[in-house]
């Protein structure tokens, strides 16, 4: 999976007071122009800063709320079906969030700057 854009890399390493931008981290990454950023990618250059980063696949809503209980900011990479008028096999690349909280029905991604500022 590749990303090309890093909105939520910056807001995960904020929240451990590392300070980069998106171009910075792109290019730490090794972001491609046509195939954006994996996660292996992404793990290395977390694991570059002293962080431990680890990849689930396939995770559950139990396995999220184990991290977000821990205070653990958790990046998901979530897909989505794309347009109403599409057929039922197109499937829009994913794309990686950071989820902020969890209830019986909801996930929640923040989706702005600062980590601190998200709520449910």
């Amino acid at each position: 999976m590749y990303q090309k854009q890093h909105h939520f890399l910056p807001l995960s390493l904020d929240f451990w007071g590392i300070k980069k931008t998106q171009d910075e981290l792109a290019k730490l990454c090794g972001t491609d122009m046509v195939y954006g950023t994996n996660d292996i990618s992404i793990k290395r250059v977390a694991e570059s800063f002293g962080l431990v980063a680890e990849i689930h696949n396939n995770s559950t809503f139990e396995d999220l709320h184990h991290w977000l209980a821990k205070g653990v900011p958790v990046i998901v990479d979530w897909f989505t079906r794309g347009r109403s008028d599409e057929p039922t096999s197109a499937v829009a690349d994913g794309h990686y969030s950071v989820v902020v909280g969890l209830d019986d029905e909801h996930i929640y991604l923040c989706r702005i700057q600062r980590l601190a500022t998200c709520a449910k």
